[in-house]
């Protein structure tokens, strides 16, 4: 993958926008056999636009990435999600302006971003992320009491997958380092 990665994310998620409430699952029928890295970069990103703000939201991302990420380390193919959240929606036009939201941001991302240290995005390094990514989501359980409390390891976790979707080894180390401050920040906040 490469850095045009995410304008193909971007580029699917306003394909999934065209009618009028876009769903989890067609946000995975979207990406097909593909569907981690992107699903979870939009989870971290939907996360930390405003859209992460709506009550329950967090608690429901957060629970979207563990069930990801456990079939991720533990089953083959692409994710199986139950029908209930696969019919979680959301309104197009929110999501959109969400999306929109966010873009100026990804386009700056997208001129940074490359293929380097590639064998970081790989098995076995991809299931030490896998497990980084349970974590982050962990933790934002707790922080769903405190207003964007969920940034720091939404962002964290963004940045992971990002670097999984792009193959970019250097974009995952600053996220391994990112996902350290968030977890760290939790216990400070918590405590």
């Amino acid at each position: 993958m490469s850095k045009g990665s995410i304008k193909e994310i971007v580029d699917k998620l306003d394909e999934a926008a065209e009618e009028d409430e876009v769903t989890v699952g067609k946000i995975i029928q979207q990406f097909g056999n593909r569907t981690y890295g992107p699903l979870l970069f939009v989870i971290g990103l939907v996360s930390l636009s405003p859209l992460g703000s709506i009550p329950g939201a967090s608690i429901f991302f957060a629970s979207l990435t563990i069930l990801l990420m456990a079939q991720y380390l533990f089953r083959s193919g692409p994710p199986w999600i139950p029908g209930w959240i696969e019919r979680a929606s959301v309104d197009s036009e929110r999501f959109s302006n969400g999306l929109d939201k966010v873009k100026p941001a990804l386009g700056k991302v997208r001129n940074l971003v490359r293929e380097r240290i590639t064998q970081l995005s790989q098995p076995p390094w991809s299931y030490g992320l896998a497990i980084i990514a349970i974590l982050l989501a962990l933790i934002m359980y707790p922080l769903a009491l405190i207003p964007w409390g969920v940034a720091p390891p939404s962002l964290a976790l963004c940045m992971i997958e990002l670097g999984i979707v792009t193959r970019d080894g250097v974009l995952l180390i600053i996220g391994w380092l990112g996902a350290i401050a968030a977890m760290a920040a939790a216990v400070w906040l918590l405590i």
